[in-house]
């Protein structure tokens, strides 16, 4: 019975000791893009004009820009494929406007 009470002790102190720290957005988007390394820089810059302009927006008509014919899909749900990924984005609605940063999603970007 000890044992079970030392455990159960142990495991609510240690809970909130390792307890995940809460996930903040990046207050300054345009920041995390920058980069010393000039091509690191312009691959962080697409990566988020395709999310902004492609993904967000639904300007499918830009898609060509960011991807290849080959484009791997990872939603079992859509083809792979520039084709097949239009054609499954086509479905959740008309372009809208390109918002200049994205909201409170980006926490940070990098490199590992």
């Amino acid at each position: 019975m000890t044992r079970l009470i030392s455990a159960l002790a142990l495991t609510l102190i240690c809970g909130t000791t390792f307890a995940a720290l809460p996930v903040v957005p990046a207050k300054d988007q345009a920041a995390l893009l920058k980069s010393s390394d000039a091509k690191l820089a312009a691959n962080k810059k697409i990566a988020y004009d395709f999310f902004r302009v492609v993904l967000r927006g639904l300007h499918l008509d830009q898609a060509d820009k960011y991807m290849k014919d080959d484009y791997i899909q990872h939603n079992p749900n859509a083809d792979t494929g520039l084709k097949g990924f239009k054609e499954y984005f086509t479905k959740l609605g008309k372009p809208q406007a390109i918002p200049e940063t994205l909201p409170g999603a980006i926490v940070r970007a990098r490199v590992r």
